[in-house]
């Protein structure tokens, strides 16, 4: 599962937003400082994952 994602916007038109996901602080950070170099990249959104829902179940004796 990944902790955080990038959405990367990009200045050429036509061009669709990229999203990353991110196992790591320092894997992300080490990417976010690469794409601050590259003249093609408009904006860099960061989404830190705060919450997971998951689904449970659980298996109940039933009166016959």
């Amino acid at each position: 599962m990944c902790s955080c994602l990038l959405r990367i916007k990009y200045k050429a038109q036509g061009e669709p937003p990229a999203l990353i996901p991110f196992d790591d602080e320092a894997g992300m950070q080490s990417r976010i400082d690469e794409l601050k170099g590259l003249d093609t990249v408009a904006s860099v959104q960061v989404f830190r994952l705060a919450e997971t829902i998951q689904r449970k179940e659980v298996w109940e004796n039933v009166p016959a």
